[in-house]
C-alpha cells in the first residue's frame, strides 16, 4: 500500500508539507461549503483536464465537482434548478 507521502507526490505532485500548508491556509475548512474538517476527511481537488491542484474539499463537494465533470455551466444550471424548485 502506498504511503500518504508517495500518493500525494505521485497523484498530485505535492509534498506532505505543501498539502499541510494548504490545509492550514484554508483554516481546516472545505473550500466550497466551508465546513471544518479533519485532515483525514479532506480530498485534494484537481482539474480533471490540466491536472493542476486547486484546493482541498470535503468528500461531498469534491464529488459534486466530479459529477459535474468540472463544467461550471452544469453547476449554474443545478443552482438555478434548486432556486426554482426549493420551497
Amino acid at each position: 500500500m502506498a504511503s500518504r507521502k508517495d500518493n500525494l507526490m505521485h497523484r498530485y505532485g505535492l509534498t506532505e508539507d505543501t498539502w499541510d500548508k494548504m490545509y492550514y491556509q484554508q483554516a481546516g475548512r472545505c473550500d466550497i461549503c466551508l465546513a471544518p474538517k479533519d485532515p483525514s476527511e479532506m480530498h485534494t481537488d484537481h482539474c480533471h483536464y490540466g491536472k493542476q491542484v486547486r484546493s482541498l474539499l470535503c468528500r461531498p463537494c469534491n464529488l459534486l465537482l466530479g459529477h459535474a465533470v468540472d463544467n461550471p455551466e452544469v453547476l449554474r444550471r443545478a443552482a438555478e434548478y434548486l432556486k426554482r424548485n426549493n420551497q
